[in-house]
Formats: structure tokens, sequence, C-alpha cells
């Protein structure tokens, strides 16, 4: 994301970047704003779809914002987050989680 570019055009560049991760399927409201919330944790700390970049949105959702880590389990789970890492390949998982430990 361009560094001049407000909040709403990174979102916007996001989810056209992304798309193949986005369902069209109805969800609740509070899904939603959780999914919203998410997304806008990847574009303000400039973390990618990777499992690495997945895995430090995660952190930086549970331990920065005021919910309770098993709040924040269960707003993934009600937006079914947890099927993206079905996507990866066990090489994508490998690579990243030794990039995470590097």
């Amino acid at each position: 994301m361009d560094n001049n570019s407000t909040l709403q055009q990174g979102l916007d560049e996001f989810h056209k970047k992304n798309r193949k991760y986005f369902s069209e399927s109805s969800s609740s409201k509070e899904e939603k704003e959780f999914l919203i919330c998410h997304d806008i944790t990847h574009i303000v700390f400039g973390c990618n779809t990777t499992i690495y970049g997945e895995g430090l949105v995660k952190i930086w959702t549970t331990f920065g914002i005021t919910l309770s880590f098993w709040n924040v389990v269960k707003g993934y789970d009600e937006a079914n987050a947890f099927k993206l890492f079905k996507t990866y390949s066990f090489s994508h998982i490998l690579k990243n989680i030794v990039h995470f430990l590097v």
C-alpha cells in the first residue's frame, strides 16, 4: 500500500488483491465487523496473507485489542477465518515457520 493512501483505499486494494479469500456468503453484522477489523490490521501493520502474515495479524489482534483471547478465537471461528489455512501448501507452511523462527 502506498504510504499516502487512505485507510479505505488500502482496504479496497487489500480486498482486490486477496479476492480469492473472500466469500460472498451471507454473514452476521458481528462477523463482518470482525473481518473488517482483521483486514485493517493487515493494512496498518503491512502484513500479507501468507501464513507468516496471518500469524502476525493474529498476534496483533490477540494482544492489541480489548477482547479477551477466547473472544478473539471465537470471532475468528465465527468468521470462518480458520478455513484460510486449508489453502496453504505444506511447503508454504514450512517456509513461513522457518521465516517466523528466524
